[in-house]
């Protein structure tokens, strides 16, 4: 196994509008696609463009949302069609009742979201992308653990220790 590269191509630098890459010599895939939060009523989140993502120079495999807050999942309509999206079940559901689409067609592509379970990797190449639950204030939340070859990253996502779910982070986190 060669390297495993982490790309952040936004969320360094401020809350929000956060997209991050991992990928190898045979795969990559995003995790979170989101808006920029913005603080004045005049301000608006800048369109996220990615090649292989968001047109066609390029390729990735998927894209995983760790949940359902526009500031991660805000951009899911600028993914290319044909690229496999995934979240949790009921995230995806809260998604589909909760969010205002501009249209039609996106409305029609977040019905197209596919689901994972928590603790159930999804394979992607030689990329295993396992989630997690954490405690968020939205619900369905989750972390990833990604497994390329011998090498692991943990993507923590949003997570919170105070709330009902927060009694198994730290356990996980030390597992």
């Amino acid at each position: 196994m060669s390297n495993v590269d982490i790309i952040i191509h936004r969320g360094t630098h401020q809350i929000g509008g956060v997209a991050t890459e991992i990928r190898t010599e045979n795969a990559r895939i995003i995790i979170d696609m989101g808006d920029e939060l913005c603080l004045k009523p005049e301000d608006v989140s800048r369109p996220l463009d990615i090649d292989g993502v968001t047109n066609d120079n390029g390729k990735c495999d998927a894209v995983f949302f760790t949940h359902y807050h526009s500031d991660h999942i805000g951009q899911f309509h600028r993914v290319r069609e044909g690229i496999p999206m995934y979240m949790g079940g009921l995230a995806k559901e809260i998604f589909l009742l909760s969010h205002h689409f501009e249209s039609e067609e996106h409305k029609a592509r977040a019905t197209k979201i596919k689901t994972f379970k928590a603790r159930k990797g999804v394979k992607v190449k030689d990329i295993t992308v396992i989630p997690f639950l954490v405690d968020h204030s939205a619900s369905d939340a989750y972390m990833f653990l990604i497994k390329a070859g011998e090498k692991k990253i943990l993507h923590t996502g949003d997570f919170r220790l105070h709330g009902f779910r927060s009694k198994g982070f730290l356990p996980t986190i030390q597992k």
